[in-house]
């Protein structure tokens, strides 16, 4: 993204020198050239990556001219003029309708061979321009029903001990990746509770009997409880 260019009486005057300086023909190219001169791009280069040693080098680097022109040297951060965000090869962008879904890490930056003015960021062929650029939260895990959670989401955990048949509200953060073995997360707390009700001890054979209104002799409720008394003596 380019800042717009716009005439004023300075500009006017110059644009005009110039044509009576180098002659009236080809005007639409004078008047291209001219516009791309006067305009500044909205991004600064702040670090350059030497691929093979994996070093990054700042402006106060004697190197940092010879990065701009050696192609061992790649754009690793570039800063965005007009809101101060700085963007780095691995943060997560949106790459649009015509890119990959969701969000998807930055590979490279590239300038426009055409116009210095222009820089995209690259994830495999897929660009997108300065000006498209929003930065968003990478995905630190999934629920168990599939859901992809990221940092500060409100999640519902269940605790696998055996004695906690709570299900909790908690904020995801980092620090909970890789999720611990003994948790289990749902994106709500409806499909906590159904976890827990399927799948932990918490009705005794007695209140079921009662729930089923099953009699004593009934043969599912015999094999229950011999199934009860198995996992007792195991």
């Amino acid at each position: 993204m380019s800042n717009t260019f716009q005439w004023d009486d300075s500009s006017v005057k110059e644009f005009v020198t110039k044509l009576l300086q180098e002659g009236f023909y080809d005007i639409p190219k004078h008047l291209n050239d001219f516009k791309n001169q006067q305009s500044k791009p909205d991004y600064e280069i702040i670090l350059y990556r030497f691929e093979s040693l994996g070093i990054c080098i700042d402006k106060t680097s004697d190197k940092w001219e010879e990065a701009k022109s050696n192609t061992d040297y790649k754009i690793w951060s570039v800063k965005r003029l007009h809101d101060g965000i700085i963007f780095e090869v691995g943060d997560m962008i949106e790459f649009g309708d015509f890119g990959p879904k969701g969000s998807t890490a930055i590979e490279k930056f590239l300038v426009s061979s055409f116009d210095n003015n222009y820089i995209a960021a690259y994830h495999g062929a897929h660009g997108l321009g300065l000006e498209k650029w929003e930065k968003t939260k990478p995905i630190l895990f999934y629920t168990e029903d599939s859901k992809p959670v990221y940092e500060g989401d409100e999640i519902w955990q269940v605790s696998l001990l055996r004695d906690s048949n709570k299900c909790c509200s908690t904020n995801a953060r980092p620090e909970i990746t890789p999720v611990p073995s003994y948790f289990k997360y749902f994106s709500t707390k409806e499909l906590g509770i159904e976890w827990i009700a399927l799948n932990k001890s918490i009705l005794n054979l007695n209140e079921v009997k009662e729930i089923g209104k099953i009699n004593d002799d009934n043969l599912y409720f015999k094999r229950l409880i011999e199934t009860a008394k198995n996992k007792l003596n195991s």
